[in-house]
């Protein structure tokens, strides 16, 4: 096992062959067999680990001996040329070789044996003596053709007495003739017949092992001799009996004629045939078909093999003419410009993809006119005046591509059509009714004979009813709203069934009836041992939909328990009384409602009675701010114990407002208690709450009110440019829900958020607020390296103390839901033009610049400058931070603010800073000022451009430490690109000044 480790353990050998080792460490065996070890050799390897535990594995390992002498396969052609490949029906001979391979030692091979065959079955021997033997292997020669692919025995012993010696020989040869096409393998085996067919050596007692003679192997190529090759072939669409010479470019080595035997399926329709000749063949593509079509062919050279080849076809498309279908339209007498969609049955197929439009007209037959409508697609007629029977006019068609198409137009002249007359309807329903149907067409009619009416269309019901027609659309089905009473009105079109409309209207007269009340089950609390309580058993009762009505308590059932109930206060109240002075439990009870007008409701009313009134305890936690915010999201614990002996212990957290409240607790006396908090002042705080039992809620048991300690204050509190609409959260870095300590918000602008949780991530990158904006989940994300939007004050433990930029409407709260992204991009991020990372310069007594750039020493300038290389367009914050040196003033008051812009005049300051300085401005010890924003537009010259701020101060104690910053070419802003560690402003010599960065920035410096 691996976590046991190696030491101690080892490996050995049983059942060991004569000679093999072990490596007791490796395990590596190493073995050199002897001859008599020919054969399989079975030994055990095992392994023992420190405590003892074996575990064996058997190994099995055959011994082959030396070869000794060999058979070799050589084909050739009739001129003894070694050949590689032949064509099917070609012969060729196959020469089988033999010798001795011990070397000059070597006596040569007196008899010599082997089976030959043909793996593949691609090979013949010839029918007529395909065996020829050699001279020198003539005595005894064997050899028979035991099936089509093997020799059977074939060799033979030596005619000469006097040794051959240890060349190569040549023992018999075979002639073949190529069947098929493919690779044929041909193998050398050991013949069968011991001891007849054993394979000797001079002078040798005993035959030579078949395991140390080598057999030999051959393999030849057999090509067709013909081969047919894919054709493509062009013809246009609707074309028929195109010839396709697909033997043109097939090939044949033999000379033989080819002809087609066969043909396969078309692939989209057409028709294939091999001509009468079998040199062609005859093709026809499906009608209106064009594209790719494919199918094979086969051919073959008269003998016994053929060869097959794909045909592809492309067959290109013509233009089909359109198809204009006859069209009959029916137009009244004395109409005008009639609209008839002559195109609406026409076709463009077996085209596609074409637009149909009208290119011509005939002349009408009975002396109406007719003209092309604006777009093509229709015509407008008009008859003659008085027309009757049938006008008849022709109209052509285009399909935009040359295609055209002639069809005919009937007219068939009607009278004119009056429209119907619809007289308006009236109905009246009850509120609440059923849908029910209404004959509005019952006092409706028309002036024409032979017409129909029916409803069209109906409108929308005034009031929210519904409305529709009937299935034969002769009647209106409608039904009020829910609790509607008054007038609602309907319209409907009036249709006379040959295109006379005329509209009516529907007033429906809802008449209101009473909607009975709803009485809502209730759980009240009384006082054992007390005269009647008087419960409000109708504050949650309603008269909805009904309004203007009073409820009262028309009836009370006894209750459950014994308990009194009576109707009190003219019907608006009950009194309950507790079955006797020391009943404590539940009673229940119902009661009926009535609204005045015939409705009533009856429910249920639970009566907890106690022995004590339920009160809540609570209080806040601000920070004196005047604006309602307070401390929120952190623990208030309550414990003690109540008037009964039961221990209680509770917690809640603050809300926005920093108030808490513990709901529902008996009387008792307990303990409220805050824990310390990180960055504020004050530690453990409690409070005591003795609460009797006749006490009521008890809500302003307030803390003391904590402030941030003084180490956690800089001077951004105090400057203008701070926001003044922030969130302020204590956080721990990396974790979850339970990483926020407690978070304010300060400003007018978070009206609707409240449960604030402020999460930061473990590298300080990202910031997530989850909230609740008007009752909806939400959450944002922000970046945790801009500066803009995020701020870090300070380090107390493991957590962070964070001010992010508000208001509300700033921050990009997006609703939570099951499959929302969290990463959405951070306020302020991927701004190429807005925004390098600021970054952080300390300045001290006798500083030298950690850049390598020289610094002056005792003086009372300070400065920090950026550097661009390469070609890049952005802007970046140049910070100042002021550490007071040992033993001096603790602060220094800047004299003159200066900006410079050094090589190119591409790089300026911008005309808007973080903070103006100007010289009555002081700067206090542990100081970090953001000061100036410099523009950069860098060029690809080899030349640096830079700039710079500088700083001059009345303290000689305070003299300048800055680093360049190099910015590579193509630059977009990466933040990476603008970090630094604290160590790389520290100096090496001033142990003070190092002491006064980490308590200023712990690893902040590297986030600013």
């Amino acid at each position: 096992h691996s976590e046991e480790g190696t030491n101690g353990f080892r490996y050995s050998l049983t059942n060991t062959p004569t000679g093999a080792t072990i490596n007791e460490t490796t395990g590596v065996v190493t073995w050199t067999p002897t001859a008599n070890q020919i054969g399989n050799r079975t030994f055990q390897v095992v392994a023992t680990d420190a405590a003892g535990n074996t575990a064996t594995q058997a190994v099995n390992v055959e011994v082959v001996g030396e070869v000794l002498a060999q058979f070799r396969l050589e084909a050739t052609d009739e001129q003894g040329n070694p050949i590689t490949a032949v064509n099917v029906g070609d012969e060729f001979l196959l020469n089988i070789y033999v010798e001795d391979l011990r070397g000059l030692q070597g006596t040569g091979l007196f008899a010599a044996y082997l089976d030959v065959i043909a793996q593949n079955g691609l090979i013949e021997p010839v029918d007529t003596s395909p065996i020829t033997h050699a001279t020198d292997y003539i005595i005894s020669a064997t050899g028979t053709v035991a099936s089509a692919g093997v020799i059977d025995e074939l060799g033979g012993a030596a005619n000469s007495q006097t040794p051959f010696g240890p060349e190569e020989r040549l023992l018999a040869t075979v002639r073949y003739v190529a069947t098929a096409s493919g690779t044929e393998v041909i193998d050398g085996d050991p013949a069968d017949s011991f001891p007849a067919s054993d394979t000797l050596f001079y002078g040798g007692t005993s035959p030579v092992p078949t395991s140390q003679i080598s057999y030999g192997s051959e393999s030849i190529q057999i090509l067709l001799g013909f081969g047919a090759n894919d054709d493509v072939f062009n013809f246009d669409e609707d074309t028929s009996n195109n010839t396709l010479d697909v033997l043109a470019n097939d090939r044949t080595e033999s000379g033989a004629a080819l002809t087609v035997t066969a043909v396969g399926s078309t692939s989209n329709g057409g028709t294939v045939t091999i001509a009468s000749d079998g040199k062609s063949l005859r093709y026809t593509p499906a009608a209106n078909y064009n594209g790719e079509e494919f199918f094979t062919y086969t051919v073959s050279d008269g003998g016994n093999t053929t060869d097959t080849a794909t045909v592809i076809v492309q067959v290109q498309p013509v233009n089909d003419p359109p198809t204009a279908v006859n069209d009959t339209f029916t137009a009244q007498q004395g109409s005008t410009d009639n609209f008839f969609d002559v195109l609406a049955n026409d076709l463009i197929t077996p085209d596609s993809g074409e637009t149909l439009r009208v290119a011509s007209l005939g002349t009408p037959s009975a002396g109406g006119s007719v003209r092309i409508g604006s777009s093509g697609t229709h015509v407008l007629y008009t008859p003659a005046s008085g027309l009757t029977g049938q006008e008849t006019f022709t109209y052509t068609v285009s399909d935009g591509n040359g295609g055209t198409s002639t069809a005919t137009v009937t007219v068939n002249g009607v009278p004119a059509n009056d429209p119907p007359t619809v007289v308006n309807e009236s109905f009246t329903v009850q509120e609440d009714a059923a849908q029910a149907s209404f004959d509005v067409l019952a006092n409706d009619s028309t002036a024409d004979a032979g017409e129909t009416l029916t409803i069209a269309s109906v409108g929308t019901a005034s009031q929210g009813g519904q409305v529709s027609l009937s299935t034969n659309k002769l009647q209106l089905q409608y039904k009020p709203a829910a609790n509607f009473s008054g007038t609602e009105t309907v319209t409907y079109v009036v249709d006379d069934s040959r295109g006379g409309t005329a509209t009516g209207t529907a007033t429906f007269t809802v008449t209101g009836v009473n909607d009975p009340p709803t009485a809502t089950d209730d759980t009240l609390t009384a006082l054992s041992g007390t005269a009647a309580t008087v419960l409000d058993v109708l504050a949650n009762d309603s008269i909805v939909p009904d309004t203007g009505e009073t409820l009262t308590i028309t009836n009370v059932s006894a209750t459950t328990n014994g308990g009194t109930v009576a109707i009190t206060n003219n019907g608006t109240r009950v009194s309950y009384t507790p079955p006797n002075g020391t009943f404590e439990g539940t009673d229940t009870f119902t009661y009926t409602i009535s609204d005045g007008n015939g409705g009533t409701d009856t429910a249920s009313v639970t009566v907890n009675v106690l022995d004590y009134t339920p009160r809540d305890i609570g209080g806040a936690i601000t920070t004196g701010n005047t604006d309602g915010m307070g401390l929120a999201g952190f623990e208030i614990s309550l414990s003690g114990t109540d008037t009964f002996g039961e221990n209680v212990s509770m917690t809640a957290m603050t809300g926005t407002d920093g108030k808490y409240v513990f709901n529902d607790l008996a009387p008792g006396n307990y303990t409220l208690t805050r824990t310390s908090l990180p960055f504020l002042t004050g530690g453990d705080e409690t409070l005591q709450v003795n609460s009797g039992e006749n006490d009521s809620d008890s809500l302003n048991n307030s803390f003391t009110e904590p402030s941030r300690r003084a180490e956690f204050i800089d001077v951004r509190d105090f400057l203008g440019s701070t926001p003044q609409q922030t969130i302020m959260a204590a956080v721990t870095p990396g974790a979850a829900s339970d990483g926020q300590a407690w978070y304010r918000m300060t400003g007018s602008g978070w009206t609707g958020i409240s449960n604030v949780e402020v999460q930061l991530s473990a590298d300080l990158s990202i910031v997530t607020i989850n909230a609740t904006r008007n009752g909806t989940a939400v959450q944002a994300t922000l970046s945790g390296r801009d500066a803009r939007a995020v701020q870090f004050l300070g380090q107390d433990g493991n957590d962070r103390l964070l001010r992010i930029a508000g208001p509300a409407s700033a921050i990009n709260f997006q609703p939570v839901t099951s499959t929302a992204s969290t990463q959405a991009a951070a306020e302020g991020e991927a701004d190429s033009t807005a925004g390098g990372v600021a970054a952080a310069f300390a300045v001290a007594a006798n500083d030298t610049t950690t850049s390598g750039n020289s610094a002056a020493s005792n003086t009372s300038n300070a400065s920090a400058s950026l550097t661009a290389e390469g070609e890049s367009n952005d802007s970046a914050s140049i910070a100042l931070a002021y550490s007071a040196a040992t033993n001096s003033a603790p602060q220094a008051s800047v004299n003159t603010v200066t900006s410079t812009a050094l090589a190119d005049n591409s790089l300026d300051r911008s005309s808007n800073p973080l903070m103006s300085l100007t010289a009555s401005s002081s700067l206090f010890d542990n100081s970090l000022l953001p000061y100036d924003t410099v523009n950069y537009s860098t060029d690809s010259n080899p030349g640096d451009q830079s700039a710079g701020t500088s700083l001059d101060s009345t303290n000689a104690s305070l003299a300048p430490d800055f680093v360049d910053e190099a910015i590579a070419e193509g630059d977009s802003d990466d933040a990476q690109d603008w970090r630094y560690d604290s160590a790389e402003i520290e100096s090496e010599s001033d142990e003070d000044l190092n002491a006064a960065l980490d308590e200023l920035f712990g690893t902040e410096l590297a986030e600013s």
